[in-house]
């Protein structure tokens, strides 16, 4: 099946991560992906995807914890997951990852003029 299919068939409560995840957050991706990772109860997802005894599925059930489920915005994990799932899964999850950072990345314009702004209070006072 692929990627897109599996994502629109997810139960409610699975919360998407890796490449799924920066799709959802960025709404695009800078390559094709065909694995899905999901935290999920992996019952919810037997029952939404009847096994096929095909050992080489491309869905990838994650336990979740409170934290995630608490974090998680409308079926998607927080950025830091989902960087630290694609950090871990290769050459296509790094550069995943690394898209990741630019997007989340400080401005360093914005940094520089919040820096000259501090300076100047500074200055103005001594």
């Amino acid at each position: 099946m692929i990627a897109s299919e599996l994502e629109s068939k997810l139960p409610r409560g699975a919360i998407l991560t890796a490449y799924s995840g920066f799709r959802a957050k960025l709404g695009s991706t800078p390559v094709d992906y065909e694995q899905v990772f999901v935290y999920a109860d992996a019952d919810e997802i037997k029952r939404a995807f009847k096994p096929n005894g095909n050992k080489e599925g491309n869905l990838f059930v994650l336990a979740p914890d409170e934290h995630l489920m608490r974090l998680s915005e409308r079926g998607v994990a927080p950025p830091v997951q989902i960087y630290v799932d694609l950090w871990q899964l290769g050459a296509l999850g790094s550069r995943f990852a690394q898209e990741l950072e630019r997007e989340f990345a400080p401005d360093p314009t914005r940094a520089l003029e919040e820096a000259a702004r501090e300076l100047g209070k500074k200055c103005l006072k001594g």
